[in-house]
């Protein structure tokens, strides 16, 4: 008969066919058979839900871990705040990263990433400054990816001096911009009519590539 690890095997298989009502049933299965569903389970669940961009589901599966004493790691957590974040549920990935800082539970670049993109599609590119200024002032170096998208943020909403002053920061400490970082920052430029600073960028790509 089924046990864990095959209900788990069949919940990655609903993560990878984007199905997250098939992983939910599969709980509600996996329950009737009196069977306890460990944090891989719960993980590949929430997985799902996030490739379906599905925070009601990611929220459903989070109360059942509590509700079965299943405590949480920072790979799942990461998956409900990507979830959350796809879905421009913003304020759920902000209050989900609280309740992990408060479980003890170290946050990773990726976490920052998911939440940075949530904010991101929700247009709170002045949340996104703060959270990297967050994590500069904690002593953390965010990665390339960050920055990027840090700088996207601030372009698509108008902020090119923010922009710039990014990717100056960039330049600054050593960091090598990616072709996301250069097209936000031309785009920036050309929104604030910095035509010069545009030429310039374009010379330092060409003299990178």
């Amino acid at each position: 008969s089924p046990d864990v690890v095959s209900f788990s095997s069949a919940a990655s298989a609903c993560h990878r066919g984007s199905y997250w009502p098939g992983a939910l049933g599969l709980l509600t299965e996996l329950q009737a058979a009196r069977l306890q569903p460990n944090v891989i389970t719960f993980g590949s669940l929430l997985a799902a839900c996030e490739k379906a961009e599905s925070w009601s589901g990611a929220l459903q599966v989070l109360q059942q871990m509590q509700s079965l004493k299943v405590r949480a790691n920072i790979v799942a957590v990461n998956s409900a705040l990507g979830a959350c974040g796809k879905s421009q549920r913003w304020d759920l990935a902000v209050h989900l990263l609280s309740q992990a800082t408060t479980a003890r539970l170290s946050p990773t670049a990726v976490t920052f990433g998911a939440l940075m993109n949530g904010l991101d599609k929700g247009s709170q590119w002045m949340k996104v400054l703060d959270l990297l200024g967050q994590r500069q002032r904690d002593g953390m170096h965010p990665s390339t990816v960050i920055h990027s998208i840090a700088i996207d943020s601030c372009a698509k909403n108008k902020a090119w001096h923010q922009a710039l002053k990014l990717f100056d920061g960039m330049r600054v400490s050593n960091q090598m911009p990616d072709l996301v970082a250069y097209n936000a920052v031309l785009a920036a430029c050309w929104q604030g009519g910095q035509w010069m600073a545009s030429l310039s960028i374009l010379r330092e790509m060409q003299t990178r590539s």
